[in-house]
């Protein structure tokens, strides 16, 4: 792994349930070191409860899912969120059509490409929206079809 990229939960969740665009995240994993937001977490197990809640997903593929994650969860790079992320994240949310965890996800990215010095920061998502947004706010987003 020679660089950084910030994997969304969106992108993420692929990681862990077979779906459209799943080979396109593992491939961008296995050639980047992941990073991603605190939040990520939450979104995951949010993410997978729906999912077996609406009949998508068996309770051993979610408790599979949940393992798979927590095992791998060492290898991502977390972004706590500070007070900057925080301002960051409100600001874009009065500029641009975000859900709130998005700001938070992209305001993380900024702060990182910025305290890292890096040139560029491949964002992941395969979430529409927030690929605007990111887009919008100068980041270099690589949407994953859904």
């Amino acid at each position: 792994m020679s660089r950084w990229a910030y994997f969304d939960t969106s992108a993420v969740v692929k990681l862990y349930v077979e779906e459209q665009g799943s080979a396109h995240v593992q491939s961008l994993a296995r050639k980047n070191r992941p990073l991603s937001s605190v939040i990520l977490s939450l979104e995951l197990v949010s993410a997978l409860a729906r999912r077996k809640r609406s009949g998508d997903l068996s309770s051993e593929a979610q408790e599979t899912a949940l393992g798979n994650f927590r095992k791998d969860l060492p290898r991502f790079d977390l972004v706590e969120l500070t007070s900057d992320i925080r301002r960051r994240a409100e600001a874009m949310l009065l500029m641009y059509p975000l859900r709130t965890l998005d700001a938070i996800h992209i305001a993380s990215a900024l702060f990182t490409r910025e305290a890292l010095s890096l040139p560029r920061l491949p964002f992941i998502t395969s979430d529409r929206r927030q690929h605007e947004g990111a887009l919008l706010a100068g980041l270099d987003v690589v949407l994953v079809p859904s």
